[in-house]
């Protein structure tokens, strides 16, 4: 298990910057800096059924200490309490 999914990593906020469904990846705009664009592949995100992202949808995920990639993604619903992730 890798930290990130051990629960050892720290949680980052963004919103989707783009996502191509029928290839499966696209890019994060983290909150801290919008232009420091970060990575995700459909495997990286944990939802029921199929895996998308849509573009401006908020998020939280957890970044790889390797690379500017996301290895774990949560979609945030609209109003969520700071501090609190969607499960």
């Amino acid at each position: 298990m890798t930290p990130a999914r051990s629960g050892t990593a720290s949680w980052s906020r963004g919103r989707v910057a783009w996502f191509d469904a029928p290839k499966g990846f696209g890019f994060i705009e983290p909150a801290s800096d919008p232009r420091a664009l970060v990575y995700v592949d459909y495997s990286s995100i944990e939802m029921v059924g199929y895996r998308t992202l849509v573009e401006g949808q908020p998020v939280a995920f957890i970044r790889s200490r390797e690379r500017p990639e996301a290895v774990v993604v949560r979609v945030l619903a609209e109003g969520v309490r700071k501090g609190r992730v969607a499960a």
